[in-house]
């Protein structure tokens, strides 16, 4: 109705409920590898973001396609993802896709920036079915992004996903299979910037502790930078399809 009534985000888009999907043309799709991206804590506004009259997120604007629009159903990782990776709102239910596309002789890979047994969500989404499954417990200590070994908090930077994603799209290419990959980047999540993360579009990221009310100017600065950072890792992707040939089949 135009009017902001919780005075966040502005008011809520028209959303025009579409009818469930039926079965998948595996003809028209087994030619074509497909990466699926969740940006985590990625705002409604954000695509549009702009700093100093420059894009936040100019690698997102410029891809092909339908424009860009982010929308989730729950502010809650467990259930906005499972609902992505499952088709289904209930925990449990739905079919994998994963499953899906490995019944189609897809090669599947899991490439996630946070611990995906976090609330369940591994399993639910029968993620480690995946050929090859990496997520923020794969890794040494010293490469997460936060000191915290708490799942619910545990996070990778992008760079160290891609560059494994980097290393299994070039083993899919050298198989000759289509792919599926999900990939998830963890730099918007709370609290915004991580130690020796790349500063972008201001010189001095807010310390967790300085996040307050009066200091919410500096805090949408610091997490705008993370915004670009998200698109400096699409970016990233984007190119290693390219160098190896498949970006215009993926």
């Amino acid at each position: 109705n135009g009017i902001d009534a919780d005075g966040i985000g502005g008011d809520l888009k028209e959303l025009i409920r579409k009818p469930l999907p039926g079965p998948w043309d595996q003809e028209k799709l087994a030619p074509l590898n497909v990466v699926l991206i969740v940006l985590e804590s990625a705002r409604a506004d954000l695509a549009d973001a702009t700093v100093d009259g420059e894009p936040v997120m100019p690698i997102l604007q410029s891809l092909p396609g339908h424009r860009i629009h982010m929308f989730s159903h729950a502010g809650y990782t467990v259930a906005s993802v499972s609902a992505i990776m499952t088709g289904s709102l209930f925990m449990g239910e739905g079919t994998a896709l994963v499953d899906r596309f490995k019944a189609m002789g897809y090669l599947t890979g899991v490439f996630s920036g946070q611990a995906e047994d976090f609330g369940g969500l591994a399993a639910n989404a029968h993620l480690r079915n995946a050929d090859t499954f990496f997520d923020a417990n794969s890794f040494p200590k010293d490469s997460r992004m936060y000191s915290s070994s708490v799942f619910g908090a545990m996070s990778m930077p992008a760079h160290v996903m891609n560059a494994e994603f980097a290393k299994w799209c070039a083993q899919a290419c050298a198989a000759k299979r289509p792919f599926f990959a999900y990939l998830n980047w963890q730099e918007m999540h709370f609290p915004y910037y991580y130690q020796g993360g790349p500063k972008l579009l201001l010189a001095n990221p807010i310390p967790r502790s300085n996040i307050r009310f009066d200091t919410r100017e500096w805090l949408r600065r610091t997490y705008l930078n993370a915004g670009r950072m998200v698109d400096q890792a699409l970016g990233e992707s984007v190119e290693v399809l390219a160098r190896l040939g498949i970006r215009d089949r993926t």
